[in-house]
C-alpha cells in the first residue's frame, strides 16, 4: 500500500451510502472489509489472539444470521446475489493492490471496490427488471458493460499474440456492433430523439464539445515534455517493470543517464527470471527506487493550480447538465467515465500506436498521490463528481446532494489549494495544507450554495447540517492522507443524502 495510514475509515463511506437502499449489502461489505484488513494487516494483530479469535467469531455469526434471516423471508435469490457480489469484493480487495502496487491505501482500495462491486450489482439487479429502466440508465449501462469488453479483448489480444492493427479492428467492429445493438433493441429510439437531440440538449453538446476541445488543447501544450537524458524506450522499459518496488522514496530533481535506466530495467527482468544479478547493479537498483512517477522527473510537472483548470472544466460541464438536461448529463458522465478509464488503460498496456503518446503527455500531470504504475486521480476526479447523479438518477436537480462532488472538489478543493498557496501561512499538524486554505474552502463552498439556492437550481435550503457538512469536508480534505478526490466526494454525498 501507498503508505503507512490505512485509511480503514473509507470502508464505512459506502455501506453506510447504502443502508437507506438495502441493510443486508451493507453490512455484507463492512464485514468483509474488516475480515481482509485483518488478514492484511495479521502481523499487528498476533499478539492479541483472543482479540482477534472474538471478532472472527462475531463477523462469522454475523454473516451466518443475516443469510439465515434472508432465507426464513423468502428472498432467497437477493441473498444469493449478496453473496456473489461479497465474493467479487473479497476478490478484488486482495488482487487489485497486489497487482498495482504503491497506488492505493487499503481505505481507497476498498472504497474503490466497494462501489464497483455495487455497480456491477446494480447492474444485475436491473438487467431482471430491465423493461422498467430507462432509456439513459440503460445507455449507462451500456458505456459501463463496454469498458469490460474492451478491456478483455485488448488482454485476450495480448495472449493470442496479434497485432496492433487487427487488435484495433476488433475493437472498432465491436463497438459498431455495440452501438447497432443498443440503438435497434435496447433503446427507444423515439423518446431518445425526443430527450437528446433537443434544441437545448443540441445547445448543450455544442458546449460540452467546447470545453472537451480546450481541455484537450491544454493537455497538447502543456503535456509534452521530452526527456533530456533517456528515450521514451528506455523509460517505458523501466515503466512496465517498476511495480516491482514497494516502498518507492523520493528522487526528485535527479538526472539519470538512459544507460542506467537500461542497467535497472536489465536487473529487474534478471530478477523476474531468478538469473543471478551483478552486486554493482543491485546498488543502482537500490539507489534508484522510486515510482514511475519521480523516474519521469526529468520531465516538468505542470502546477497544483494549473491542475486545478480541469476541476474548472466540470463545474463548466456539470452544473449547466444538472439544470437544463440531467439524463443528457447521466450518458455524458457515464461515456466520459469510460473513455478516461480506456485512455488510461491504453496508457498503461503501452497499446500501439496511441499507448506511447498518452504516456508521453498524462505524465506531468500526475498528482503527488499517484505513487503507483496507474494515473488515479483524472478518474477518482470525474467518478466524485458523476457519482450523485448515478446514484439518484431519477431526482433531477432537486437536492444539493447531486452537487456533492461539485462543492467539495470543483468549489472546495481549488478554492483551498489557490488561496492556500497564495495567502497561506498557518499549517495543518502533519500536513502541507493551510489554515487559510481550508477556510477560503468553507467560504466558498457556502458562497456556491447561496447561489444554488437563491437561483432555484436545488430545492434544498440553508442549514445547520448543511453548513456542518461542508465544514467537515473542507477538514478532511485537509487532513487526509487518502486521494481526495475519490474519499472526499463520497464522504459529501454520504452526509447530504442522510439530511
Amino acid at each position: 500500500f501507498r503508505h503507512k495510514d490505512a485509511g480503514l475509515w473509507c470502508c464505512l463511506v459506502v455501506p453506510v451510502l447504502l443502508c437507506s437502499q438495502g441493510p443486508l449489502m451493507s453490512q455484507l461489505l463492512v464485514i468483509a472489509s474488516l475480515l481482509v484488513y485483518m488478514w492484511t494487516f495479521h502481523t499487528n494483530w498476533q499478539a492479541d489472539l483472543t482479540t482477534v479469535a472474538i471478532i472472527v467469531l462475531y463477523i462469522c455469526g454475523r454473516v451466518g444470521y443475516l443469510v439465515y434471516n434472508s432465507f426464513t423471508v423468502g428472498e432467497e435469490s437477493i441473498t444469493l446475489s449478496h453473496i456473489l457480489a461479497l465474493c467479487l469484493y473479497v476478490t478484488l480487495l486482495i488482487k487489485v493492490p497486489n497487482q498495482f502496487p504503491a497506488s492505493f491505501t487499503f481505505g481507497e482500495v476498498a472504497m474503490t471496490c466497494q462501489l464497483y462491486t455495487v455497480a456491477w450489482y446494480m447492474c444485475v439487479q436491473a438487467g431482471q427488471h430491465f423493461q422498467a429502466v430507462e432509456d439513459h440508465i440503460r445507455l449507462g449501462m451500456v458505456a459501463f458493460c463496454g469498458v469490460h469488453v474492451f478491456v478483455a479483448i485488448v488482454l485476450l489480444s495480448r495472449q493470442l499474440g496479434l497485432s496492433p492493427l487487427a487488435v484495433w479492428g476488433i475493437l472498432i467492429v465491436c463497438g459498431l456492433t455495440t452501438a447497432i445493438i443498443t440503438l435497434h433493441f435496447l433503446v427507444n429510439l423515439t423518446q431518445l430523439q425526443v430527450w437528446m437531440f433537443s434544441r437545448t440538449s443540441v445547445v448543450m453538446l455544442a458546449w460540452w464539445a467546447t470545453l472537451t476541445v480546450s481541455s484537450i488543447l491544454v493537455v497538447a501544450l502543456m503535456g509534452n515534455v521530452p526527456s533530456a537524458t533517456t528515450t521514451t524506450s528506455d523509460r517505458d522499459q523501466l515503466t512496465k517493470h517498476i511495480g516491482q518496488f514497494d516502498k518507492l522514496p523520493d528522487t526528485s530533481g535527479q538526472q539519470i543517464e538512459a544507460s542506467e535506466y537500461k542497467e535497472i530495467s536489465k536487473s529487474i527482468s534478471c530478477k523476474n527470471s531468478k538469473v543471478a544479478v551483478p552486486s554493482h547493479t543491485r546498488n543502482n537498483v537500490e539507489v534508484h527506487k522510486h515510482s514511475w512517477r519521480d523516474t519521469m522527473s526529468i520531465q516538468a510537472h505542470v502546477s497544483t493550480v494549473t491542475r486545478k483548470y480541469f476541476h474548472l472544466m466540470l463545474l463548466l460541464v456539470f452544473i449547466p447538465g444538472l439544470m437544463y438536461t440531467p439524463r443528457l448529463l447521466y450518458v455524458a458522465s457515464a461515456l466520459a467515465t469510460g473513455v478516461i478509464f480506456i485512455m488510461e488503460f491504453i496508457r498503461y498496456m503501452l497499446l500501439p500506436p496511441m499507448g506511447e503518446l498518452l504516456h508521453s503527455y498524462l505524465s506531468v500531470f500526475v498528482d503527488t498521490q499517484d505513487k503507483g504504475q496507474i494515473i488515479l486521480t483524472p478518474l477518482y476526479l470525474i467518478l466524485g463528481c458523476s457519482l450523485p447523479l448515478w446514484c439518484l438518477p431519477n431526482t433531477g436537480n432537486a437536492h444539493v446532494s447531486l452537487f456533492s462532488g461539485l462543492l467539495s472538489i470543483g468549489v472546495g478543493d481549488s478554492a483551498a489549494s489557490i488561496v492556500g498557496r497564495k495567502f497561506g501561512v498557518h499549517k495543518w499538524p502533519d500536513s502541507s495544507k493551510t489554515l487559510e486554505g481550508t477556510a477560503a474552502s468553507v467560504v466558498f463552498q457556502l458562497l456556491a450554495v447561496i447561489g444554488l439556492v437563491y437561483t432555484g437550481v436545488t430545492h434544498s435550503h440553508l442549514s445547520l447540517p448543511l453548513l456542518l457538512t461542508i465544514i467537515c469536508n473542507a477538514v478532511l480534505e485537509s487532513c487526509t492522507q487518502q486521494i481526495d478526490n475519490l474519499v472526499v466526494p463520497v464522504f459529501t454525498f454520504m452526509t447530504l443524502t442522510s439530511l
